[in-house]
């Protein structure tokens, strides 16, 4: 029976063929179009500088205006990663810090054990070295002998913290590096960078943050026990007073890690950090009382959301957040949370001074009477320093009549004396404040001579000196010692005396408006303890160094804030160190260090006295105006031929003075028939009078139509 042979596939073995290996369709286009010298295959780093990705993983080739190139690229091959396991390393090859003196002491013990224990090895040329190890930045030894296989007991070329509790001892260069590293504005991974940048080893992260929190820690709770100090000092202070009211009188600002109070991407207020200080006002050291921290991060909760755990701060174990992230961080929850820590000390509130938010005086005030006595008022005293920027605010959007700044030449130059109008009366009226209190310290005489100083000052602006009291304004109306030539903001700049316009009664009105914001009875009685948020102001300068408003340290924003309020309450940060260094590290310091200290304790006091004598004060304020009036100078240039000039006086314009102009013609003309035309240049800067052979000056222009010479 004859059957028909069964046609194999072509890729069925068969001994003594090749194995055959079709040709895919991508591969046969591939070869279809591949030509001579146009495909490349550049390296990794090359591809990524030559090619563009786009948003669907395809690569493009394009020129600057989104073109395609010719060129054919290949997509380069795989970079293995480097291992880094298999690398062989010298452990002795770095930098170390070590304690000079138990290397010695280490040295010297083991070569006596050496001899001791193997004297014929001793005796011949012995091979010693070192083997380490490391415990953060620091190092134990083990010293050997590679001839006789000697080794000598392991030895901490450290100092430890000395602690009762089992377990190896910490070792006080880790705890002393982490408690200046938390002076500074960088965190573990830029101290990492550091370390290596001194060709050392540097710490692990993990054991980094470890012995951060340890100290974090222990520094809170260290300033804590210092800010009751201060506190119960300041309450005894004001008992040995022998005053019937032992309250004591407060400064509250807080500080929020945002430069915005809203931002797109975030639902509420763009801040997740906030910190309060507040500052005694009964001394004259204005300690620092009470710190409240509100955080509402927390690396943990997030590491644990991204496992899929279901967790909500700051209710959950190991929590850095005291805070809710769904409410909203505000100055009353601060007042009340800083009301409750001073109650604990038996320490009540009189009077709060805060900026222009009052929130913090209404949460003092609210759980006083709530917690505390519900017939207690805690009165709030407004910041002298924010009452004059609400002026300068104010002023810029006051509606001026045009003719106040007609004789500025653009509406640019008008809007800049305009601010610099608000400025100077800022200015003006803290000078005058402060002269009448030199006078008399009474609230009531004060207020009755702010009227008669708000009329002279608006007169002065007018151009009519006449009215101005040395005593109070600081002004005579002589030339050299007016307020024109005293003022830091309008000297060298366009305002001169007599081209700001006063005719106007609205113009008059706002501007004595603008003054009683700040000079009448009401604020009178509000800033008569002369109080201020400046200390506070200046306790988070230092918290920006320590803690920055760019930088969020989750796991210890409230060590940083602790360490810098601790920073304010000692005479120098670098007395503070040393006491931060006492309380991490339990023990002294070497003889070297402490020397250190000295000296740079001396150099801040020296800076510090520096920076309050009188004459440096003054001189530091002269600067300052230099820096203004060059700013104004070369921003707002006056020309010189249409400026105002230094020899005007009040009513020259009078028939008197016109009569005397067309005599002082007539006698130079040798004209008897001289017809005189007056055309007032309201529109324009110019002040001279003019014709083409004479020139007087004055307000008005005087035309001579019958003169030969016109």
């Amino acid at each position: 029976m004859l059957t028909a042979k069964k046609n194999r596939k072509k890729w069925f073995f068969k001994a003594g063929h090749k194995k055959y290996q079709p040709k895919c369709k991508r591969e046969c286009t591939f070869e279809s179009h591949v030509e001579e010298g146009k495909w490349k295959r550049l390296k990794h780093d090359d591809f990524n500088l030559v090619a563009r990705r786009r948003t669907d993983g395809t690569y493009h080739l394009p020129d600057s205006n989104g073109n395609q190139g010719s060129t054919k690229l290949l997509r380069p091959t795989a970079v293995p990663r480097k291992s880094i396991c298999d690398v062989q390393t010298d452990p002795l090859d770095c930098s170390m810090p070590v304690r000079m003196r138990d290397m010695v002491s280490m040295w010297n013990a083991a070569l006596t054990s050496h001899a001791n224990c193997n004297p014929d090895c001793h005796r011949q040329e012995s091979k010693f070295d070192l083997r380490p190890y490391r415990q953060g930045l620091v190092y134990s030894f083990e010293v050997y002998c590679a001839r006789c296989g000697f080794v000598h007991t392991k030895t901490k070329c450290y100092r430890v913290v000395p602690s009762s509790g089992p377990g190896r001892k910490a070792a006080a260069v880790n705890k002393g590096a982490v408690t200046a590293l938390l002076d500074t504005t960088i965190g573990a991974t830029q101290f990492q960078r550091v370390v290596c940048g001194m060709d050392m080893v540097s710490p692990h992260l993990t054991s980094l943050q470890r012995i951060t929190n340890k100290v974090g820690g222990e520094l809170v709770v260290y300033n804590h026990r210092d800010m009751r100090i201060k506190a119960r000092a300041v309450a005894n202070a004001i008992k040995m007073r022998g005053v019937t009211d032992e309250r004591v009188n407060v400064q509250v600002d807080g500080r929020y890690n945002s430069q915005t109070y809203g931002r797109r991407g975030e639902m509420g207020l763009s801040a997740t950090q906030v910190v309060s200080f507040t500052r005694e006002d009964n001394t004259d050291y204005k300690f620092c009382i009470d710190m409240v921290v509100l955080d509402k991060l927390c690396s943990t909760a997030q590491w644990l959301k991204g496992r899929g755990y279901n967790v909500r701060c700051p209710d959950h174990a190991g929590c850095s957040s005291n805070f809710n992230a769904a409410d909203t961080m505000t100055e009353k929850e601060l007042g009340k949370r800083t009301a409750e820590n001073l109650a604990m000390q038996n320490i009540l509130v009189n009077h709060v001074t805060t900026d222009g938010d009052a929130g913090a005086a209404q949460g003092i005030q609210e759980y006083t009477r709530n917690c505390i006595n519900p017939n207690m008022t805690v009165t709030r005293l407004p910041d002298r320093s924010h009452l004059g920027a609400v002026q300068v605010r104010h002023c810029r959007k006051a509606e001026f009549t045009d003719s106040m700044f007609a004789h500025f030449e653009s509406k640019a130059q008008a809007n800049r004396a305009k601010n610099l109008l608000g400025r100077d009366i800022q200015y003006r009226c803290a000078v005058i404040v402060q002269n009448l209190y030199k006078i008399s310290n009474n609230v009531s005489s004060m207020t009755e001579s702010y009227t008669s100083a708000i009329q002279a000052a608006i007169t002065c602006y007018g151009g009519d000196c006449s009215r101005c009291t040395y005593n109070i304004d600081a002004c005579n109306g002589k030339p050299g010692n007016d307020w024109w030539s005293k003022s830091t903001f309008f000297r060298g700049s366009g305002v001169r005396k007599g081209s700001l316009d006063l005719g106007s009664e609205n113009d008059r009105l706002l501007v004595e408006a603008l003054m009683k914001l700040k000079l009448c009875t009401g604020t009178a009685i509000s800033v008569h303890l002369q109080t201020n948020t400046s200390m506070c102001e200046s306790a988070h300068r230092v918290l920006s160094s320590t803690f920055p408003k760019n930088v969020t340290f989750s796991k210890n924003a409230t060590a940083r804030a602790a360490s810098a309020c601790l920073d304010v309450n000692s005479s120098t940060r670098a007395d503070a160190l040393r006491r931060k260094l006492n309380c991490t590290t339990n023990r002294q310091m070497s003889s070297q260090v402490s020397l250190q200290l000295e000296k740079m304790e001396q150099k801040e006091m020296y800076h510090q006295e520096y920076r309050k004598n009188p004459e440096n004060i003054k001189r530091a304020y002269n600067n300052r105006c230099e820096r203004i009036r060059q700013y104004n100078e070369k921003h707002w240039p006056v020309s010189t031929t249409h400026s105002a000039e230094s020899d005007y006086k009040k009513d020259h314009l009078d028939d008197s003075t016109i009569r005397e102009v067309i005599a002082k013609a007539k006698q130079e003309t040798g004209l008897q028939n001289v017809e005189v035309c007056v055309i007032e240049k309201i529109e324009t800067r110019s002040s001279r009078i003019r014709s083409k052979k004479f020139e007087f000056r004055g307000d008005h222009q005087y035309y001579n139509p019958s003169s030969p010479t016109q």
